[in-house]
């Protein structure tokens, strides 16, 4: 039997080999061929080919080439987009004869090929079954035998029509001179169809299907010339016939009739589109409501109007609504200054005028797959949108979103549009969507930044500046130039992720290096600017010009400080570290900044202390914050020199840091945490360079003298909050503080985790912490009542209130509680995760866990937003791990975020539900089976096996 089975294997695989050198061979044949003359634009010539006469008509013939893919090429004809390989197209006509065996394949083939663009063959195949069988008056089971029967039933009516209008030949109807001027318009101004805007057979095709069309039904519209151009592509013939307009008339006659949606039903699509992308994104959603109100100017063009007008009042017809529609003026108003507009118009039209070639055969695909369900299209809208939601976001106007929606979907990846696609059939967020899109497509919003990753056409990285320029100078207007100067200061930190670059292989040019594209944007709320001279200064930061403090540069900087912060900065390995110092000799320990305090924090003071250095050297410093800088991140750059005196240090000398603050609840001093630096290597050279630390929560007060570095790693981590120190050699020139983001420091026993990066982020986006550490004392003296003072004195109460004193001399300090790092901010919400329960009486029983917020009574009369924040939330466990027990069962889910509104009398209410099911599988084992209780009666829930409820905030945090 395994011989026989691999013997049979084998010659399928020589007979797949022998069709895929076949195809292989044609197709090389196909394109040597090809003349340039074929691919360069021509013009078009007007002469008519002789139409077909209704005598001579073929139409109704029986045609045993239906399904041949094997097409000669002759003729003109303009290279089309390369949509399918060889290997493809094999495929495609062998699944096309397992279908033809057994229909009932379609199904299955359909899902299968889900998210996919077809080859040429299986398109042409599912799309003329989905056709075909959604016409009610054709019947059978064989597709070939269908269409036979199609064709005999519309080519005598044809002929019918023919001599009821006394018409020669059906291609050429009374109003043919305006359907060919509206198609040769169309394939000229339509960019997916620009590429055969030269071949006279496609166009000659167009006209006379629409005119065949019109006789049959008296129907045309210049939209259905939109519509037929995809089955131009997908049925088309090289050289082409006669009859062939007819078969096309056909495929779009039934796809008119019942497949595409109606006008009803697309307005209705577009309003949902609406709703979705308002529940979903509510920012692009808000964006797009207010920009379309901006400098609104009115191009009935751009769709047809007035026929969404009266398909309007049909509607309320429909729906017997007793408002009376309004005058078509203000229904302009209304309609064109709304995104629905042009969501309509994109499906009117069926994405043809929107996008690529690809991209409108890959929606259609996916529409013929699944029948055409009305929310495959709503889908395809909403990832356009998304994918154009950073251009969407820069425009700002009437004028500059409808060029968005009419023009920059032509430039999207089909690539992207697939994997969007797939993303969300595979159930992932929409917002996950626009990161998608790697074509660049320029923006322009006041004065901005943009700085790109490319790889020589291709666009990896993107990101635009989030904050606002600083003014640092207006210069008067410059007689020469005659135009004023204005200097900008971008405090903007670009961080891309690594680059792999095996992953664009497909789209980039391997001969070209990667590159950095920054460009500068400027537009002043109307237009944009053509005639400003745009600057840039870019440097180094590592080789700023030293200059002595002094007020200026005090105001300069306090500026700089108190803006974004990054989390973390990996070491540059290229920054220069001065010659290492032996033991012998002295050296200078420099504080220079913290960053990102708690929010339990308020004034910060830092006390250091020499340990195990087998001197009688300064031994204890302690140092306060300069108060213009930022209270998130203080800056010290205190540095102090420490000498061996007559002896020599020892080689494990350490140097403990504690940070200490008055608690934001308490009021008491509290330590924030400490940290431990190794002043020597194990060669007795000083460890030169500087050192980002993480504080941790405790220290052994009783081993001070004898503490070692792994001492201190035995307790917790603070969260995100870390001291940036240096050790240098004793030198008369002192370095200023090195600048972060030149990666001076070494980070790598700081890198923040995930969690710390969410705290970070909120830390970041939080507006009513104090700016600097001056706003923070005045804030900490306000609230504990004292007394205001003028500010040559605040440096003293500062002082006065943390202590002159080393802290590390006071072991009976509190810790800072770790659980009120960060406050509770609505926007971030709070993640909830269940785990696990014990000791359930739950044998034989499918147990789940449900849990909703109770709200307190400061937050219960309060509405739930828009967002469906601070309503009743609510979460179920759905993913169980099978292997735990049935009285400790364990669930998997990810953690679910909710965003109540803060009260401390707020609880999470947790409850354990069990539910007695068997499954029984379905009979043929390729259905899904069916769940019923044990005792074969329709499923109830049982009473809560148990339940408790956890308080959900301590003040203003997380509980």
């Amino acid at each position: 039997m395994t011989s026989f089975v691999n013997h049979t294997f084998e010659l399928a695989e020589n007979a797949m080999d022998l069709c895929l050198a076949e195809q292989e061979a044609k197709d090389k044949s196909l394109f040597s061929e090809m003349n340039e003359e074929f691919v360069s634009r021509r013009s078009f010539l007007r002469k008519r080919t002789k139409s077909v006469e209704s005598k001579d008509l073929h139409f109704a013939i029986d045609r045993t080439e239906t399904l041949n893919s094997n097409d000669g090429v002759s003729g003109n004809q303009i290279k089309p987009p390369t949509l399918s390989s060889a290997g493809a197209e094999v495929l495609g006509n062998s699944i096309c004869a397992i279908i033809s065996l057994d229909a009932s394949t379609m199904t299955s083939v359909c899902n299968r090929l889900n998210g996919h663009l077809l080859p040429r063959t299986l398109r042409r195949f599912i799309w003329m079954d989905k056709l075909l069988r959604s016409e009610k008056n054709l019947k059978g089971e064989n597709i070939i035998i269908i269409e036979k029967e199609a064709r005999r039933f519309f080519g005598r009516k044809l002929e019918h029509r023919c001599a009821e209008l006394k018409l020669r030949s059906a291609t050429r109807c009374p109003i043919s001179g305006l359907i060919e001027n509206a198609v040769v318009e169309k394939f000229d101004n339509t960019p997916s169809m620009c590429p055969f805007a030269t071949d006279e057979d496609m166009i000659q095709e167009s006209s006379k299907s629409l005119n065949i069309l019109y006789v049959y039904n008296g129907l045309y519209e210049p939209y259905l010339i939109h519509w037929l151009f995809p089955f131009q592509i997908a049925f088309r013939k090289t050289p082409t016939t006669d009859e062939h307009p007819y078969e096309l008339f056909m495929y779009l006659h039934l796809l008119i009739k019942n497949i595409f949606p109606s006008w009803l039903e697309i307005f209705a699509m577009a309003e949902r589109v609406m709703a979705t992308l308002q529940t979903e994104d509510m920012e692009l959603f808000n964006h797009l409501q207010h920009s379309f109100q901006r400098n609104v100017t009115f191009n009935p063009k751009d769709f047809l109007v007035e026929l969404i007008a009266r398909e309007r009042e049909e509607a309320l017809k429909l729906y017997s609504s007793n408002h009376k529609p309004q005058g078509l003026h203000n229904f302009y108003k209304e309609q064109l200054a709304s995104p629905v507009i042009f969501l309509r118009k994109w499906m009117g039209e069926g994405f043809v005028n929107s996008l690529d070639l690809p991209a409108v055969l890959l929606i259609w695909d996916q529409l013929f797959m699944q029948s055409w369900n009305r929310n495959v299209i709503e889908s395809f809208c909403l990832i356009l949108l998304m994918l154009l939601k950073e251009s969407i976001m820069a425009a700002d106007n009437f004028s500059a979103i409808r060029q968005v929606f009419l023009k920059s979907g032509y430039h999207l990846l089909t690539a992207d549009i697939q994997k969007a696609w797939i993303h969300l059939q595979q159930g992932g967020l929409l917002t996950d969507i626009p990161s998608m899109n790697r074509i660049f497509l320029e923006e322009y919003n006041d004065v901005k930044l943009t700085v790109s990753v490319h790889s020589g056409s291709m666009k990896l990285f993107f990101k635009t500046s989030s904050l606002k320029p600083i003014l640092l100078e207006e210069i008067n207007k410059n007689e020469a130039l005659n135009r004023d100067l204005f200097l900008l200061k971008f405090n903007e930190l670009f961080e891309f992720e690594s680059i792999d670059l095996s992953d664009y292989t497909l789209y980039t040019e391997s001969a070209r290096k990667p590159f950095v594209l920054i460009k500068a944007f400027y537009s002043d709320g109307e237009q944009d600017s053509n005639d400003s001279s745009i600057e840039f200064t870019l440097y180094d930061p590592t080789k700023e010009i030293k200059s002595t403090m002094n007020h200026h540069m005090q105001e300069s900087r306090k500026e700089e400080e108190l803006l974004f912060m990054p989390a973390w900065v990996k070491h540059d390995e290229s920054n220069k570290l001065p010659t290492p110092t032996t033991v012998q000799e002295p050296f200078i320990l420099c504080i220079d900044a913290l960053h990102y305090m708690p929010d339990c924090a308020t004034i910060v003071k830092v006390s250091a202390k020499i340990l195990n250095s087998g001197t009688q050297s300064v031994s204890e410093i302690i140092t306060f914050p300069d108060v213009y800088s930022s209270a998130r991140n203080p800056v010290f750059n205190v540095c102090k020199t420490i000498s061996p005196g007559d002896g020599k240090q020892n080689v494990n000398t350490y140097v403990l840091f504690q940070v200490t603050t008055v608690d934001n609840q308490s009021g008491k001093v509290a330590v924030i945490g400490n940290c431990i630096l190794c002043v020597f290597n194990k060669d007795g050279k000083l460890n030169v360079g500087g050192f980002q630390l993480k504080l941790r929560t405790g220290v052994p007060y009783k081993k001070l003298q004898s503490l070692n570095p792994p001492d201190l790693s035995t307790y917790p981590a603070f969260p995100c909050c870390t001291l940036l120190v240096r050790l240098l050699p004793n030198t008369e020139h002192l370095e200023p503080m090195a600048n972060y983001i030149s990666g001076y420091y070494f980070t790598d026993d700081a890198k923040p985790t995930r969690s710390e990066l969410r705290i970070i982020s909120t830390f970041q986006k939080d507006v009513l912490f104090p700016k600097s550490v001056k706003d923070m004392a005045e804030h900490l003296m306000k609230k504990e009542q004292s007394q205001a003072m003028p500010e040559n004195q605040l440096k003293d109460w500062y002082e006065a209130r943390l202590g002159d004193k080393s802290s590390l001399e006071e072991p009976s300090l509190v810790d800072c509680n770790m659980h009120n790092v960060v406050r509770y901010h609505q926007q971030s919400g709070l993640c909830v995760r269940i785990k696990q329960a014990f000791g359930l009486e739950a044998d034989g029983v499918y147990v789940n866990a449900f849990a909703r917020i109770l709200k307190g009574t400061q937050s219960k009369e309060l509405p739930e937003l828009p967002q469906h924040w601070g309503g009743e939330e609510k979460l179920l466990t759905q993913q169980h791990d099978f292997t735990s027990l049935q009285r400790s069962p364990r669930w998997i889910d990810s953690s679910v975020v909710l965003h109540p509104y803060l009260d401390v009398n707020s609880v999470l209410l947790v409850q354990i539900f069990g539910m007695a099911a068997t499954y029984i599988p379905h009979p043929s084992n390729d259905q899904c089976g069916q769940v019923i209780s044990n005792n074969g009666q329709e499923i109830n829930l049982q009473a809560p096996l148990g339940w408790t409820i956890f308080p959900l905030f301590d003040r203003y945090c997380i509980h």
